[in-house]
């Protein structure tokens, strides 16, 4: 599981300035971590600065087309990010890294947000339940 930017609307963020000099090395590892099961459209969008000031930007947007993509509800996202894994590790500290993160910077992602305080919940654990098939 994922937590990226979609088409249709938009987002608060961080844009880094990568220097000259390290341009390449940069795009590399970017590549390497977003681009390795295709999921992704790296797109150059137009992104406004705190500042006011507009610039072009790199961006990671999800492929619609892409087999892995799903729409899920609340209740199917909150059962796999509480059961579930990927090679980086638990979906759950995934969400929690990326709240924390974006907190960090001042930025607050009120669905991300309210998925990680559900987490904890009892709704949580009935959707986790439900979301099971018999005999897993």
């Amino acid at each position: 599981m994922v937590l990226g930017l979609d088409r249709g609307g938009s987002c608060l963020g961080m844009a880094w300035e990568v220097p000259g000099g390290e341009v390449s090395s940069v795009l590399a590892q970017l590549w390497g971590r977003e681009m390795r099961n295709g999921a992704y459209q790296p797109r150059a969008v137009k992104v406004q600065l705190r500042n006011g000031r507009p610039i072009r930007a790199l961006c990671f947007v999800a492929r619609r087309s892409h087999p892995g993509y799903l729409r899920l509800s609340q209740d199917e996202i909150l059962a796999r990010v509480h059961r579930c894994a990927g090679e980086r590790g638990a979906n759950r500290e995934y969400l929690e890294h990326t709240v924390v993160a974006l907190q960090r910077y001042g930025i607050e992602d009120r669905s991300l947000s309210r998925l990680f305080a559900l987490l904890g919940s009892p709704e949580a654990e009935l959707a986790t339940r439900a979301a099971r098939k018999p005999g897993t």
